[in-house]
């Protein structure tokens, strides 16, 4: 089995920085082999985490939490594959990075056709209330499928974002529009193009549009300046709390000092040394 040894090392990292075991079942057994061979980890009821980390510091996530989760995104998912507009989805942030807790919502990003973006997301939306399945499926990151590329939102170094990316699973209606993402955004998503796209007519999209950018930008007013949000005619990203512009620099310093041997502090922990 051939296995990207460093993006398994730079994951379970990540899992650990960010203030969580791992569970064995996520990575391959080749790697789970090596690592305990060499004495790196510290296994605990099939949880793991790096040496360098104090394992009472982190937070083991029962699997049940997981599952229960995931048969939300189910559900979610066989509607969106109904959906006129909807070109491709995928689970995204906590669930699909590993770092999800007892009190995750279920998070998904979302690629829609250009000319019925708004009209689509209208109806998702609609759809979504009338079922129940918001507010624990958070609708919060939209984009066109012809800007495709984040790079818009990249900040520098940012370590975050090239994790998430390479965490997205992708349901799509073309196997095409996913190449072009991954290659526009130099990441390494999964898809499984397993649903037909449906046009929406456009009839309604000029008002909707106005509409939800209006609210949108009011709503945005009410919030403290944010990278976590965008809004435009291509993307809409509504994330209130970004956390990598203090995330990506503790990291990189955390990851370096890991590669070098030396004590590594969870992002949490780093947080709370800087506040005293």
């Amino acid at each position: 089995m051939n296995i990207k040894f460093k993006s398994d090392i730079e994951r379970l990292f990540f899992i650990n920085f960010s203030g969580y075991f791992a569970h064995t079942s996520h990575f391959p057994e080749p790697f789970l082999h090596y690592m305990s061979k060499t004495n790196k980890i510290t296994i605990e009821n099939d949880f793991f985490c790096l040496r360098q980390f104090n394992s009472n510091k982190l937070l083991k996530t029962p699997l049940f939490y997981f599952d229960r989760l995931n048969a939300v995104y189910t559900r979610a998912s066989r509607i969106l594959k109904l959906i006129p507009g909807v070109r491709a989805f995928s689970l995204c942030n906590s669930l699909s990075l590993g770092t999800y807790h007892k009190s995750s919502d279920v998070d998904v990003f979302i690629i829609l056709d250009k000319q019925t973006l708004f009209s689509t997301r209208f109806l998702i939306i609609t759809i979504f209330n009338i079922l129940k399945l918001r507010p624990k499926v958070c609708l919060s990151f939209f984009i066109s499928d012809y800007s495709l590329s984040l790079e818009p939102i990249r900040l520098q170094n940012d370590y975050y974002l090239t994790h998430w990316l390479n965490s997205l699973s992708f349901h799509t209606s073309s196997s095409r529009l996913i190449h072009k993402f991954n290659l526009l955004n130099n990441c390494e998503s999964k898809y499984t193009a397993n649903f037909k796209f449906k046009k929406l007519s456009s009839f309604f999209e000029k008002y909707l549009k106005a509409y939800q950018i209006k609210r949108a930008n009011y709503k945005q007013s009410n919030l403290p300046k944010s990278n976590g949000v965008v809004i435009s005619e291509s993307m809409l990203k509504f994330h209130h709390h970004d956390i990598r512009e203090t995330f990506n620099p503790h990291y990189h310093l955390q990851y370096d000092a890991f590669l070098q041997g030396n004590h590594v502090k969870t992002y949490q922990q780093s947080l709370q040394v800087e506040s005293i």
